[in-house]
């Protein structure tokens, strides 16, 4: 049976708070970001012209959605694979060695 090791624990709990947090500063630099691109579309074009920020807004929220998937959405997708991969190698080595 595996020992509680709370330090390791803490250092994954932080880890993900951290991700968390990071996600958060990218989508709120997207939204700033972007509202600036908008405004100086508005102002130099106005409203009539063609909408040129669509291209920056839609290819950053691209990004955006795949951080925001690789954090809070494929957590025990990508734990599991991740995990299932690592046992997979660690027992090739394993018959290797004992080969």
């Amino acid at each position: 049976m595996k020992e509680f090791d709370s330090e390791k624990v803490y250092e994954q709990a932080k880890q993900r708070v951290e991700d968390r947090i990071g996600f958060f500063w990218h989508l709120f630099t997207y939204i700033v970001v972007n509202a600036v691109l908008v405004g100086v579309w508005y102002f130099s074009s106005g409203s009539g012209s063609y909408f040129w920020p669509v291209w920056p807004i839609f290819g950053w929220g691209i990004g955006i959605f795949f951080h925001f998937a690789s954090i809070f959405l494929t957590d025990g997708l990508f734990k599991r694979y991740r995990k299932r991969k690592i046992d997979e190698f660690i027992e090739e080595e394993k018959r290797r060695y004992n080969a």
